[in-house]
This record gives structure tokens, C-alpha cells and sequence, in this order.
């Protein structure tokens, strides 16, 4: 089984890494992200960044790593002003 983890506003893909670890130790793939803006890659904050700029963020990492089924966990603490919007 594949898992893509996606963090909340103040988080980067680091924060999924004991998950990640316990996950790939019982044989399953994990695909930890940061989205566009957060973190690591805080460089790209821009006012242009919306909820579908971190939708597109989780369909390319299901696209470019041919992922066909994954369970999608996303810590949305944080996020919710945003995906309200």
C-alpha cells in the first residue's frame, strides 16, 4: 500500500518522518510533502498560492510517481482559513 502525507501550514514533509519510518519498516511505500510555500519550500510564497495550488501539489506527486492508489493523510491544523477560502 502507498501513503502520501501532506502537512498543515507551519509543517514540512519532516513532520510525517516516525510515520514514515514505521510505514516502510511493514513494507509500504510513503511519499512524505511539503507544499508549495511551507518550509522547505517557503521560497516560493507568493499571494498566488491558493487551495488548488496544493491540490495540483498532491496530484503531480500521484502523477509523477505513477501512484495509482495511496491513502492520503493530511494534517490540516492550521490550514482551514485557507481551504476556506
Amino acid at each position: 500500500m502507498s501513503w502520501c502525507m501532506a502537512p498543515g501550514m507551519v509543517h514540512g514533509a519532516w513532520c510525517w518522518a516516525r510515520a514514515a519510518d514505521r510505514l516502510r519498516q511493514q513494507g509500504h511505500k510513503v511519499y512524505a510533502m511539503t507544499l508549495t510555500g511551507l518550509a522547505d519550500r517557503s521560497h516560493l510564497m507568493s499571494d498566488a498560492i491558493t487551495l488548488d495550488t496544493h491540490i495540483t501539489d498532491i496530484v503531480n506527486l500521484f502523477s509523477w510517481e505513477d501512484i495509482d492508489q495511496a491513502v492520503l493523510v493530511a494534517l490540516l491544523r492550521r490550514m482551514a482559513g485557507l481551504w476556506r477560502a
